[in-house]
């Protein structure tokens, strides 16, 4: 493969891991910023419940958000020590060895990025399991608190029943 080849792929490799650490970071911050919406307009944080899935999902968030942005930092400080490394350079036995590092190095910040994504799918299933739990206690307490007006409507009218039945008594 020629040079200009290489220097093509790994371009297109550099793009695609800007394009990752760019949507990592939209989505763990759309998600924090969406819970935060749904516990402000829909379900106070004083009604809801399992709020503990919710801090959980957080924290993954943040972790995430947190993990990916000290990614971008050591794969930054990873490609200074390699520039300083090839300045220092003058055989090619010194370039196989180089070589050797970078290949370490990038299999560090893959791990990193790997565990940036499990971070995120752990804290969007969380914050699901957050929402669900009190999607349904809402809903089951709406249909609760409409039982209990039926019945006391019910109540009402039964009472007033028998009072229009005592009045026609008499």
């Amino acid at each position: 493969m020629a040079i200009t080849d290489r220097e093509k792929i790994q371009e297109v490799i550099g793009k695609t891991e800007d394009y990752f650490e760019e949507k990592l970071t939209y989505i763990s911050a759309g998600a924090l910023g969406l819970t935060l919406t749904f516990i402000e307009k829909i379900i106070p944080l004083t009604d809801s419940v399992g709020t503990v899935f919710l801090v959980m999902g957080w924290g993954f968030l943040v972790m995430t958000l947190l993990l990916n942005l000290s990614s971008h930092l050591i794969s930054k400080q990873y490609l200074f020590k390699t520039q300083i490394e090839l300045d220092k350079s003058n055989d090619t036995k010194n370039l196989k060895d180089i070589y050797l590092k970078v290949i370490k190095r990038n299999k560090r910040t893959e791990c990193i990025n790997w565990i940036t994504v499990g971070l995120l799918i752990f804290g969007i299933s969380c914050i699901v399991t957050f929402v669900s739990i009190n999607s349904f206690n809402k809903s089951t307490s709406i249909i609760n608190t409409t039982n209990n007006v039926t019945q006391k409507l019910d109540s009402i009218l039964k009472n007033s029943q028998l009072k229009n039945y005592d009045y026609d008594r008499e």
